[in-house]
């Protein structure tokens, strides 16, 4: 049987034959400055993920034909929206693979914040809260009614998200799948 050997290894690390342990620190107070920055980037990613969940559900549920039939025939502002959000939808697969990456990307970042300032318990209740109501129902909501309005006003953010050479590839497996579906 082998001897185990612990030693202190500076004020906050445990040396037990090798293998090193570092004790866990507290969650952050809300006297300290970095608590503040932890909540801020919190509540941005939260915003971020409701924008690309929204966002799919309100630029994905259009169809290019009612687009097009609003660019000639629907109102001023209809018309020009319509013309604004057109060459989003054509690109239809890059669109899908770049808002459901920075959705993802938002709500998997969440935690790393979250875990600093609170208990694990306390985070994972707040986090289901604020993706369920903040991230995903009150986003599809106003962009399912709004959509088309939203959409138009938002595109810039979402032409500046499509660049990304992993979205490149994944858009081309789904459209080789979606082809290689439809030849049946």
């Amino acid at each position: 049987m082998a001897k185990i050997e612990c030693f202190l290894d500076g004020l906050d690390k445990l040396n037990c034959s090798g293998n090193i342990y570092v004790q866990e620190e507290p969650p952050l107070s809300y006297k300290d400055e970095k608590f503040w920055i932890y909540i801020g980037v919190y509540v941005a990613l939260v915003l971020v993920a409701g924008l690309m969940s929204g966002l799919t559900m309100g630029l994905l549920s259009m169809d290019i034909t009612s687009l097009r039939v609003l660019e000639r025939e629907g109102k001023p502002q209809e018309k020009k929206n319509a013309h604004t959000i057109i060459p989003l939808v054509e690109k239809h697969h890059l669109l899908l693979v770049t808002l459901i990456f920075g959705n993802a990307a938002a709500v998997e970042a969440m935690p790393l914040f979250l875990d600093r300032v609170s208990n694990p318990i306390t985070a994972v209740v707040v986090s289901v809260t604020a993706v369920l109501l903040v991230g995903e129902v009150i986003p599809q909501a106003l962009c399912t009614r709004f959509g088309l309005a939203i959409g138009a006003t938002l595109s810039p953010y979402v032409y500046a998200s499509l660049i990304s050479p992993l979205k490149y590839y994944c858009v081309h497996f789904l459209s080789v799948s979606a082809h290689a579906s439809y030849k049946i």
